[in-house]
């Protein structure tokens, strides 16, 4: 739990190296809900500035197809992988993604919403 929360406040203080090695400490730490943590972890590091080009960019696109693999019924999981592909300039990725949650939790109104701003932009 401590590294869930230095990561969430690091991402809101915008110290994104911060975020991402929480994330991913949490991540290797995890006994419960290691999806979610995941989504985190991908979304830590796609707000980094390197992260829309480069060996980051081909990271986060790997784990998101290894995500989606590993847990395909996380809608939080596909949520956040939608989020992420949308900020790497991977439209139809984020589509696919978001439609995926949409599909697995059809009562969320906040995933509507992100399909919405990703069909939109």
């Amino acid at each position: 739990l401590p590294h869930i929360c230095l990561a969430q406040l690091a991402l809101a203080l915008e110290d994104f190296d911060t975020a991402e090695r929480e994330s991913r400490l949490a991540l290797a730490l995890a006994r419960a809900r290691p999806d979610r943590l995941l989504g985190d972890w991908l979304e830590a590091k796609s707000r980094r500035p390197a992260a829309v080009e480069g060996a980051d960019r081909t990271e986060l696109l790997a784990e998101i197809a290894a995500g989606a693999a590993r847990f395909p019924y996380s809608s939080d999981l596909a949520a956040s992988s939608a989020r992420v592909a949308h900020r790497l300039g991977e439209p139809q990725l984020a589509l696919e993604r978001v439609r995926s949650a949409r599909s697995l939790r059809p009562e969320r109104w906040q995933t509507v919403a992100l399909g919405l701003e990703i069909a939109l932009d």
